[in-house]
């Protein structure tokens, strides 16, 4: 379309108020048919183009096509207002174009029907002065104007149905009866037919009756449903009326939080009661007074329904989740102490009425998950107790119905352990697992032949950043179609090593998920009784023999010698090291025990006070589950307080690493131990020894190093593996030193 053609339809739409359709500007109502809207736009141009040219006529069959298209698609339905311009724009060209060609007739009855279409139209001052007579002669004949004078000023009028705008003072209108509707909440209506002659003026001078107050009700959020007297009256939307100011308690938001004006009329004075309700908001009731029949405004900020959950105790920097969503406790006053354990010091969940499950995740330290049910304006105080989670990541298999009851009952009885939260993301495991290309076939290839690939470390890095837990417990049913047993899969979070334990279970066994939990029931302990001396079961003694004895310990502050044969420990008889070990393990560690020996001089009972000794899990000792081992070392190394010394631990580290065969890691965690004793017992001696097979585990490269190590190892003299009563360090260093060639050194 050409600027000035676009120019006249502006000219056009401004008049009759109405928006021009372009084909460079977005309709609010566009054509039913986009293709059909551009073919329009693209024809009106040629028209215009033709129009101005020295063909003018030929513009006639192009105008006459937009005409008739138009015409057929209001035949269809109301006219769009894009049409309409469109369509009187055309016929104004088309009655310009016909006269310029002699055919007055044709000229006059396009502009009888533009008229008709827009009867307050204007033609160019540049027209031909015949067609500007011929136009005026028919908007005398076809036209008249309504003066409007109407009170109170702000009342709707709408003329056949349609509302004009209320600055409106003289609407033009085709001659004619037509129907007039005055109104506005609060007032008698007024509806009347009006005749309008051609050329002349008729005035709508109308005062409209009072008749009930009228409420405006604005509401924060929009979105609310009100009632007056308990009648339901419709419900706020939209925004805020350019007439709204908040004041008072809603001056606190801003307008645009607030909505249209929901008007309430027939309202006599008196007082009524207002309610406002909203899912999710407290229910606002209040009296409403209305003092006479006059115009008022009321502006109700609805408060949310919420509860508030204080979570006591919540170590900082944890993280939170509520229905698996992360959340943001607020802490008051600025408190962000770790140990707050006063609730109005205390960090806080503010929630909406409804069930709730909430964890809470510190790192390694664990996990606490609760479920509750909140109330509106209630205050839930929840003390955190965080506990290693054993994350179940499902069962494995296409026989649904035996991984179903493998995993409730993997469910019922992990949930039920004392220092375990139970996390079930069996769901969230499954996008976990197929995104790695894991699935029960190969695992269960895995299991047969381990040369068979998982990525185990993949797996570990996935689980800990989207399934976090302290260890992550798998299921692989041994059939997809009838599967008489399991393997359970278990392996540690980092930054305990991504090598799993491998339990296999047998469905009909009642007891294997039993015998399976006893792992988490029962906690690695990383310290022992002390006896202080060595026994052996000998062939040519009657009994348990003390072989040596450690200066300073408890048996030789007892009195024990080498060479005494032990008969009763507390009045038991004792036949073996392991009777003796049994009975040691059930005494309470420091309370005197009696412990009869059979001696050179005859028989003797000595008081002993077994003592402690720090303990180390042997890497090659069997059924031991290792990942909980590295779970629960990760869980007391990351901790405030450890529950051993820290050298202990670590050194429990190594061990789980050399399990795993993680030689170069288990290396670096020897060597950062810096404050193992030296001398008798567990301590330096026995990390040197395990840096030498560390070593010696890496190649030849190495062994130069490791036997120097294994050297300073069978010098020392006293050290032990494992426990200070355990196993000597030196005769197994001049073992490795002979298996390394070099034992005469």
């Amino acid at each position: 379309m050409t600027a000035r053609g676009f120019f006249k339809i502006v000219l056009m739409a401004l008049v009759i108020g109405i928006q021009p359709f372009s084909a460079g500007a977005a309709s609010a109502e566009p054509l039913q048919n986009v293709s059909q809207e551009e073919r329009l736009n693209s024809l009106f141009t040629e028209a215009e183009d033709l129009y101005r040219s020295v063909d003018q006529s030929n513009s006639i069959p192009l105008f006459s096509e937009i005409i008739a298209t138009l015409d057929s698609l209001c035949a269809r339905g109301p006219c769009q207002r894009e049409q309409v311009v469109m369509l009187t724009g055309s016929l104004v060209y088309r009655a310009r174009a016909r006269l310029n060609n002699g055919e007055e007739d044709a000229a006059t009855a396009d502009l009888r029907r533009a008229i008709m279409n827009t009867p307050e139209l204007p033609l160019p001052s540049e027209v031909a002065p015949r067609l500007l007579q011929i136009f005026d002669d028919l908007r005398s004949e076809m036209v008249g104007y309504l003066q409007i004078a109407v009170s109170p000023h702000n009342a709707q009028i709408r003329i056949d149905g349609e509302i004009i705008d209320s600055f409106v003072v003289s609407q033009a209108l085709l001659a004619g009866t037509h129907s007039i509707v005055v109104e506005r909440p609060g007032f008698r209506a007024i509806q009347e037919e009006i005749e309008i002659p051609g050329g002349e003026q008729v005035l709508l001078d109308r005062e409209l009756e009072r008749v009930s107050a009228v409420y405006e009700i604005v509401t924060r959020p929009p979105g609310a449903t009100v009632s007056i007297d308990g009648q339901a009256l419709g419900a706020t939307s939209g925004t805020a009326p350019a007439y709204f100011t908040p004041t008072g308690n809603a001056a606190r938001y801003r307008r645009e939080e607030f909505s249209d004006a929901l008007v309430i009329d027939n309202l006599q004075p008196g007082t009524h009661q207002i309610e406002v309700s909203m899912q999710d908001y407290r229910t606002y009731i209040a009296p409403l007074e209305v003092a006479d029949i006059g115009d008022y405004l009321a502006t109700v900020v609805l408060e949310r329904a919420e509860g508030t959950v204080v979570l006591l105790d919540m170590p900082q920097g944890a993280s939170v989740t509520v229905n698996g969503e992360a959340a943001s406790p607020t802490w008051p006053r600025g408190q962000r102490a770790a140990d707050q354990q006063d609730a109005g010091s205390a960090p806080r969940l503010t929630l909406l009425p409804g069930e709730y499950t909430i964890s809470v995740m510190s790192g390694t330290l664990g996990i606490f998950e609760t479920s509750l049910t909140l109330a509106d304006t209630q205050v839930s105080e929840v003390s955190v107790v965080l506990r290693a989670g054993v994350t179940l990541l499902g069962v494995l298999g296409g026989d649904r119905v035996n991984a179903r009851n493998l995993e409730q009952a993997l469910t019922a009885r992990l949930g039920s352990l004392e220092n375990w939260t139970l996390v079930n993301k069996s769901g969230p495991a499954t996008t976990l697992l197929e995104g790695l290309g894991i699935d029960a076939a190969l695992l269960r290839e895995h299991a047969r032949l381990p040369g068979v690939h998982v990525d185990w470390e993949a797996l570990q890095a996935a689980a800990d950043s989207q399934t976090p837990g302290a260890v992550y417990v798998l299921g692989v049913l041994s059939d997809d179609t009838w599967a008489d047993a399991a393997d359970l899969w278990v392996w540690p979070a980092a930054p305990g090593p991504a090598r799993p334990d491998r339990l296999h279970v047998f469905l009909n066994d009642t007891a294997a998920v039993e015998l399976f939990a006893s792992g988490f029931a029962s906690p690695m302990p990383f310290d022992r009784p002390w006896f202080g001396a060595l026994v052996i079961d000998s062939d040519g003694a009657a009994g348990p023999l003390i072989v040596d004895i450690t200066d300073g310990g408890p048996a030789a502050s007892a009195g024990l010698q080498v060479g005494d044969t032990i008969v009763t420990i507390a009045g038991t008889e004792v036949g073996s090291v392991r009777e003796v070990n049994e009975a040691f393990a059930a005494a309470t560690i420091g309370s005197p025990l009696a412990v009869q020996v059979q001696r050179a001089g005859g028989t003797a009972i000595v008081e002993l006070a077994l003592g402690t000794s720090p303990s180390v899990i042997s890497p090659s000792e069997p059924g031991l589950v290792y990942s909980l081992i590295s779970a629960a070392l990760t869980r007391n190394l990351g901790g405030e307080e450890l529950t051993a010394p820290r050298w202990v631990l670590e050194m429990n580290r190594a061990a789980v690493l050399i399990h795993t065969g993680a030689w170069e890691a288990a290396l670096t965690a020897l060597r950062e131990i810096g404050d193992a004793p030296v001398g008798p017992g567990l301590g330096q001696a026995a990390i040197d020894y395990w840096i030498g097979i560390a070593l010696s585990a890496l190649g030849p490269t190495y062994y130069d190093s490791a036997i120097q190590l294994f050297r300073g190892a069978a010098e020392a003299q006293g050290g032990r593996l494992f426990h200070n009563d355990g196993p000597f360090v030196a005769p197994r260093a001049r073992a490795r030193l002979a298996a390394l060639g070099a034992g005469g050194a």
